[in-house]
């Protein structure tokens, strides 16, 4: 009877598109606008409070009863199961993925929370259903729409309709009216809170975009509708037409997160006192379930946070998932990632309208974007947050926020999510100049011909005198093409993801931004040759701009966080070479501290104009740098020749050994090929020679790299026995190999006279 049923339903279905609020659809979504009919179905039966009501509330959760498909009765439960079917690739899915979560956890929960006895409430089901099953599928109708209109047809779905009309249809669902409270659809309960909340600098949110009695986020959602509509039926569909539409669909995602971040800040201050009902909340039942509530956000916003920062991530976990605890330190860990997550301190607002209400945060008071100013000589200028302990002479927050890119660029490759890795990594998005310009990493790898200078020299050298030597072998890995840059043609498309993973964030990482960097550096030495450290894009000093890309900004202002560029590397191999590590503090580097030290010497020396002192420290820095890396690729290479031969520590050690090769080569070619025959991923015999003969090679070079077996260390990670001990007691070819690599002398008497290793 069923089946008759959801039949005779479609073929009543009307003829005219259907409008949602102010959403013209261009194809007939009306039954897919009704899925909103059995939320609220499965919202009557539970307040039925009894487990006849429950179990009615599963089946029309399980089984559909109102929105008909050609196939049936589209479902509730379906929206949270239909991801590894259907959002493979899909930035949502991936992310979700990727912060650990198992492909159906959200229907899991949502099971959880409906039961099987009487207990649930209204509220609770409502937002678990809304925020848990329809918005990571409205999401997907979206990106649909987007690879729909890709190979020209914007009707391959179900009844011919398009695909951005449905996400609009799941989104507001039938019943839905501007500025009316409900618990039916995601545009409803946006509405049920939007008027405690001041935001984008009005008094209320409640009519600030000129839009009789709609709140702020739903208003912006619904204009970011028709702009993609727009989109989608215009003429052309070119790459410019492609990543605006993806932009919108990014704006849409991060519009809803701020809304979950306004509900979380509302389920956490209101209370019964003073405050109106709001029909068909119960207030009193919105308090009493405030902790099951707060764990329904935490679980939708987890996966957001996690790809701004792993330890916001792991308080919005501890906090809000695990137990309902610390309002404070949670919220001040949403406030510093805003604008990773597409919104800042303003259009979120103030809470107000409870007797306990919450004030809008400050913007410029997030880290790493803290200003001071500062008046030195007369001159008055702003200065940055400390970064890693190192005091800014200039304003360069922005370029620290790099690091998230990686930092998503990581969890896209680790879920095969090859597009949106890519786009990240050539697009940018975290990282803004003053001109509104987005900063990525492309740029910089594909930044050697700006790059004058020695080191850069060897590299480009090595490589066949490609200035864009690390861009190609980098787009050629992310996205699975032929590469050519270390010799023999070799197809990325062939290796596993995980091995790709590796080799793309870790040649990101220490290839990519250690050039980077000591271009800022050479740069800084310029700018003092020529009196003008701020002669730079938005006034900033490039030691500045150098020292933050070594640390970025998910270190912290005093290093304990958890950082993705180079300054985490050396912490990492403290933890594998003990007499690098600095037992003064927790996870620290001895290797980060002179680096430190000379970060910090070289700003004093170009604020005072004594450029030759500073240039003199760079070999030093060089050296130091490279340390960790070498450090990396000794221990993958034990690894993999002592019983662990993965793909993925295959990779590991393959891309630490890249990032140095052109160096040790400039040193010693023999010592070179040793290594790479070794390490090469593509050898034939992975450590065909041994891992001595490979430690041996890489500490043949070391005195000319200007590094010591001080400096390195001996690799003691508890893993394995036998590890051969660092040792510089090796022939080796005397000055003229020396001399291929700059500052081997000014970097050895740094080292020695400086610091005590």
């Amino acid at each position: 009877m069923k089946f008759a049923l959801f039949a005779g339903l479609v073929a009543a279905a009307s003829a005219t598109n259907p409008t949602f609020i102010d959403y013209q659809c261009t194809s007939d979504v009306t039954e897919h606008g009704e899925i909103d009919l059995d939320v609220a179905a499965i919202l009557t039966a539970v307040n039925l409070g009894t487990d006849a009501g429950v179990t009615t509330a599963v089946d029309i959760y399980t089984n559909g009863q109102n929105s008909a498909k050609s196939s049936g009765l589209r479902n509730l439960k379906g929206f949270a199961t239909s991801g590894e079917a259907k959002m493979i690739g899909e930035f949502q899915y991936s992310l979700f993925r990727a912060a650990g979560n198992a492909a159906d956890d959200m229907d899991t929960m949502t099971v959880a929370t409906l039961g099987t006895a009487a207990g649930v409430k209204q509220e609770e089901a409502a937002m678990s259903i809304n925020f848990r099953n329809t918005y990571i599928y409205t999401l997907h109708e979206l990106l649909d729409a987007y690879a729909d209109r890709s190979v020209g047809t914007t009707t391959d779905n179900d009844n011919a309709v398009k695909a951005w009309d449905e996400g609009v249809a799941f989104y507001v669902g039938s019943t839905a009216t501007k500025g009316v409270c409900s618990l039916n659809s995601i545009y409803g309960m946006f509405e049920c809170f939007g008027q405690h909340f001041t935001s984008n600098g009005g008094a209320t949110s409640q009519d600030t975009d000129n839009i009789s009695a709609q709140s702020d986020i739903n208003a912006f959602v619904m204009g970011k509708f028709a702009e993609g509509k727009a989109i989608i039926d215009g003429s052309t569909f070119g790459d410019t037409e492609k990543e605006n539409l993806l932009k919108i669909t990014d704006e849409i995602n991060s519009a809803i997160v701020k809304g979950l971040v306004q509900m979380y800040i509302w389920v956490q201050k209101t209370t019964t006192s003073g405050v109106a009902q709001l029909s068909p909340i119960v207030v009193a039942d919105l308090v009493a379930q405030k902790t099951k509530l707060t764990k329904v956000i935490g679980s939708v916003i987890h996966h957001e946070v996690n790809a701004c920062d792993t330890d916001s991530a792991a308080l919005v976990e501890a906090n809000m998932i695990a137990a309902d605890q610390n309002f404070d330190a949670t919220l001040g860990a949403l406030q510093k990632n805003y604008k990773c997550l597409g919104f800042n301190c303003i259009s979120v607002g103030a809470f107000f309208g409870a007797s306990s209400g919450v004030s809008m945060c400050d913007d410029g008071a997030q880290y790493p974007d803290q200003v001071e100013t500062i008046t030195d000589n007369g001159n008055t200028y702003a200065i940055s947050a400390v970064n890693y302990g190192y005091t800014p002479g200039s304003e360069v927050a922005a370029h620290a926020l790099l690091d998230k890119d990686l930092l998503r660029i990581g969890l896209y490759m680790g879920q095969a999510d090859y597009a949106n890795a890519y786009r990240t990594y050539s697009k940018g998005r975290n990282s803004v100049k003053g001109s509104g310009v987005v900063r990525n990493y492309q740029a910089f790898s594909k930044g050697a011909s700006k790059m004058a200078f020695s080191e850069m020299d060897t590299y480009k050298a090595y490589f066949g005198n490609d200035a864009e030597f690390n861009d190609k072998f980098i787009t050629a890995v992310i996205l699975g093409q032929t590469d050519t840059t270390m010799g023999a043609a070799v197809d990325y498309s062939t290796v596993a993801a995980d091995a790709r993973k590796e080799i793309a964030v870790k040649s990101i990482q220490y290839a990519t931004t250690f050039h980077y960097v000591l271009r800022e550096f050479y740069d800084a030495i310029d700018d003092c040759k020529i009196g003008n450290q701020a002669a730079n894009q938005d006034g900033v000093h490039a030691w500045d701009e150098g020292v933050v890309f070594w640390a970025g900004s998910l270190e912290g202002a005093d290093g304990s966080g958890t950082g993705q560029v180079l300054a985490a590397l050396a912490e990492k191999r403290a933890g594998n070479y003990p007499e690098t590590k600095d037992t003064t503090k927790m996870g620290s580097s001895v290797i980060n501290d002179s680096l430190m030290a000379d970060f910090n010497a070289g700003k004093t020396y170009l604020q005072a104009g004594s450029c030759t002192e500073a240039e003199a420290l760079i070999p030093g820095i060089v050296s130091k740098m490279i340390t960790p890396i070498i450090q990396s690729a000794q221990r993958y290479a034990y690894y993999v020749g002592n019983g662990s031969n993965t793909d993925k520590k295959r990779a590991e050690g393959y891309a630490f050994m890249r990032a140095v090769l052109p160096l040790v080569n400039a040193c010693d070619a023999t010592s070179a090929d040793t290594i790479k025959s070794n390490q090469d991923y593509f050898a034939p015999t992975a450590m065909h020679e041994g891992s001595d003969a490979v430690f041996e090679a890489y500490q043949r070079t070391l005195g000319c790299l200007g590094v010591t077996c001080a400096m390195v260390g001996d690799l003691d990670d508890g893993a394995y026995p036998g590890r051969p001990a660092c040792t510089t007691d090796f022939e080796f070819g005397g000055p003229a190999a020396a001399a291929k690599v700059k500052g081997v002398v000014t970097a050895l008497a740094l080292l020695v006279g400086a610091f005590l290793w």
